[in-house]
């Protein structure tokens, strides 16, 4: 029903519950800030040189098809989010506040684009098989790290960084997994 498009600079803050809305969002040069994903709706995200922040440090999943558009879009997350479903586009995604960007949900069907900056935020992987991250994924702050959980089911796995130099201050690797 609809859609929603925010184009060009500043910020658009959404902070209401729109899960009755089920149009695509759109956002094109500028930042879209969310309370919640219900402040989404329920229909695709695109994202065009973009921003997405979500002002919440309450933990959600993303349920719903994001288009990474243009030559870098960037998430600023505050608490927990999980990528529920791969991302579609080629841009390059910037990661940046405090919070952690879980990768699935213990499965292998996520993945990410082939260059991820993290500027602040964290990246967990949370995948049950043997992953290779493409492209070149970079941290600039002390503050992110790169974490290998293999699954809460105890499953090993092998997390490779792959194509190019990939630059961090701090990697973590659970138990039950392997970073290569």
């Amino acid at each position: 029903y609809g859609s929603l498009t925010k184009a060009g600079g500043g910020t658009l803050t959404l902070t209401a519950n729109n899960s009755g809305f089920s149009g695509p969002v759109t956002n094109r040069n500028g930042t879209l800030a969310v309370a919640s994903d219900s402040s989404l709706g329920g229909g695709p995200l695109t994202l065009n040189n973009a921003t997405l922040t979500y002002q919440t440090a309450v933990a959600f999943s993303l349920n719903r098809p994001v288009v990474l558009e243009g030559t870098n879009d960037s998430l600023n997350i505050g608490g927990a989010v999980t990528l529920a479903q791969n991302p579609g586009g080629s841009a390059a995604v910037t990661l940046g506040g405090s919070g952690t960007l879980q990768i699935d949900q213990g499965g292998n069907a996520v993945t990410l684009p082939a260059s991820v900056a993290l500027n602040g935020a964290s990246i967990v992987y949370d995948r049950y098989d043997n992953y290779t991250q493409p492209g070149v994924v970079s941290s600039s702050s002390t503050g992110s790290s790169l974490v290998n959980t293999g699954t809460s089911g105890g499953n090993t796995n092998t997390l490779t960084l792959a194509n190019g130099i990939n630059v961090f201050d701090n990697f973590y690797n659970n138990s039950s997994g392997v970073l290569a």
